[in-house]
């Protein structure tokens, strides 16, 4: 409907308007008009080409302004309700837009990384405890594959996981570290029999 009365009008000041109007200020309308959509595209989408069906639309409503002026002055008086009606239309117009805008731009920011709290961790690191060295050698394996989904919460996991490797066989965890961590640590990390009471002696 905005646009229906504002092309109305444009067209009734076009009858009316002179040749600087018709030849001159509506193709500078124009002209402007695409320009400033071009430069609102690449700060709200940089590094993206404006497509034509939006230059066009914004080309034509700034192309129409100056017989829209003059329509509204040959009007007279009868162009008050006229211009109260676009004045709310307006309103209504942008507030739809800067709420279109605001979800856009929200949508656009990057989620903060998923994260373990430290309640998680110290939930987590209890568990890890009461594991034995075979269970914790398939979570360090499992945990591989989550780097891929969720790579900080696994990039935590592992911490921790190591954590507990160390104080489970220091001595096989060093090795595991000399061969790589990208070998399988159960060629290094004994089990809970054989490490003895490296596990049971530490600090809790």
């Amino acid at each position: 409907m905005l646009d229906t009365l504002y092309v109305a009008v444009a067209l009734l000041g076009a009858l009316g308007a002179g040749f600087l109007v018709t030849l001159v200020m509506v193709p500078i309308g124009g002209l402007l008009g695409a320009v400033v959509a071009r430069g609102v595209h690449r700060a709200l989408h940089p590094g993206q080409d404006a497509p034509f069906s939006l230059h066009l639309p914004v080309a034509v409503r700034t192309a129409l302004f100056s017989p829209f002026v003059v329509g509204m002055d040959s009007l007279g008086e009868d162009s008050v309700p006229v211009l109260i009606v676009l004045t709310l239309l307006c309103t209504v117009a942008s507030a739809g837009w800067t709420h279109a805008l605001g979800n856009e731009v929200a949508g656009s920011r990057p989620q903060a990384p998923s994260q373990l709290s430290d309640i998680e961790l110290a939930s987590v690191r209890n568990l890890l405890e009461a594991l034995s060295v075979e269970d914790l050698l398939h979570e360090w394996r499992w945990s591989r594959r989550r780097l891929c989904t969720d790579p900080h919460r696994a990039v935590q996991l592992r911490d921790l996981l190591l954590e507990e490797l160390e104080q489970r066989d220091p001595a096989g965890f060093r090795a595991w570290l000399r061969d790589g961590l990208e070998q399988d640590p159960g060629q290094h990390i004994r089990g809970d029999d054989a490490a003895g009471g490296a596990a049971a002696g530490r600090p809790r």
